[in-house]
């Protein structure tokens, strides 16, 4: 009996290891990626998911009662909040120029205020404002990803694809998780895509000074005043 008993023990301490190891390496990750900049602000940020179908004109007029508060730093809507491991790609391309391959780029939807609110930095050209609407020209804002894998050598400010003109390119965002790199991104405005901003709702971003129960309820209370459902 002690010998098939002395048996087991070796498993058993051989399982432990490997544990232990899982373990040091998870660990080790963790600790890595917390490291990793994600390219937004992620102290003092709130997030509120409204009802899809809403009008253009109500995300804009939310936008700006909310960014209005005292103690708001910056507001802005999302189709689809960073580090959401989801999203749509879709092709594109170069207006006037064949591409050596096939241009794939994620999309996303936001209101003026958005990449203020997120702390992403518009490193070239701008970013969207109010006048970007259904009656203005198309225009698009990309991340640097796309610019180095797509438009290397060029200044990509007035460059035309496809899907609009590009007017800014911000920093790159890790979207899909710490773990994973940047890739390509277009961003349109919500006003001049109202239909394919709407179709899942729109996330309302909103960075603080702090996060204090009354500013919540004020929060709250712009939103309902625009859109009480």
């Amino acid at each position: 009996y002690g010998r098939k008993r002395d048996g087991f023990v070796i498993p058993e301490v051989s399982l432990a290891f490997l544990l232990a190891i899982g373990a040091a390496i998870i660990a080790r990750e963790a600790i890595r990626l917390r490291s990793v900049p994600p390219g937004i602000v992620t102290d003092n940020v709130l997030t509120l998911h409204l009802t899809p179908r809403t009008l253009a004109g109500d995300y804009y007029s939310i936008e700006q009662r909310v960014a209005a508060l005292s103690g708001v730093r910056g507001a802005g809507l999302t189709q689809l909040v960073p580090l959401q491991n989801w999203g749509w790609n879709a092709d594109f391309r170069v207006l006037g120029r064949p591409m050596a391959s096939r241009a794939l780029a994620g999309l996303r939807y936001v209101t003026p205020g958005y990449f203020r609110a997120m702390g992403i930095r518009v490193v070239r050209g701008r970013g969207f404002t109010d006048f970007d609407d259904e009656g203005a020209p198309r225009v698009i804002v990309v991340n640097e990803a796309l610019v180095r894998r797509y438009l290397p050598d060029e200044d990509p400010i007035g460059v035309d694809l496809d899907r609009g003109t590009i007017v800014g390119v911000i920093r790159d965002v890790r979207q899909a998780g710490l773990n994973r790199p940047a890739e390509p991104e277009i961003f349109y405005p919500a006003a001049q895509n109202v239909t394919a901003a709407s179709d899942i709702g729109m996330s309302l971003i909103v960075h603080t000074e702090g996060l204090p129960e009354a500013l919540i309820g004020q929060i709250r209370a712009a939103v309902r005043e625009v859109n009480p459902r």
